[in-house]
């Protein structure tokens, strides 16, 4: 029987990833990704504090390199039992090339570079934006 605790990997330390880390991280090793390393270091020393298992990776979800990095650490440290993508972008935080750049293909990069480390039983929470119903139709249908 192996030691090693099962991965739940999070992006996204704002209210959402870090309400997800509370409240699912008890028992697992988490690796925790954001672009932001101030509050990275900040919500991994608080949760170690409080006695969570974590490693914090400095994340640029619009890098494949990066992206690639933090995938690499969340396989190395045991088996995927749960990715919980929660970064991403409103309107009120950037322009629409960035919302697509973060929330579409940074996640689809993300799906792609953990599908390999997925097994039977792996969970996959990937917390969509509501951004497309808070301005008007692309289209003019």
């Amino acid at each position: 029987m192996s030691t090693m605790k099962k991965v739940i990997a999070i992006t996204g330390l704002g209210g959402i990833g870090l309400a997800c880390a509370r409240r699912i991280g008890v028992g697992f090793k988490m690796v925790l990704g954001d672009s932001n390393k101030g509050q990275l270091k900040k919500v991994a020393r608080d949760l170690t504090k409080a006695g969570y298992d974590v490693t914090p990776v400095l994340l640029d979800i619009c890098s494949k390199e990066s992206v690639d990095t933090f995938v690499n650490v969340a396989a190395w440290e045991g088996e995927l039992a749960a990715v919980v993508h929660t970064a991403g972008i409103s309107p009120t935080m950037g322009n629409a090339a960035q919302i697509m750049e973060i929330n579409l293909i940074g996640t689809a990069r993300l799906m792609e570079a953990f599908e390999p480390h997925v097994s039977w039983g792996t969970t996959g929470i990937f917390i969509s934006s509501n951004s497309a119903y808070l301005g008007r139709p692309l289209t003019g249908g």
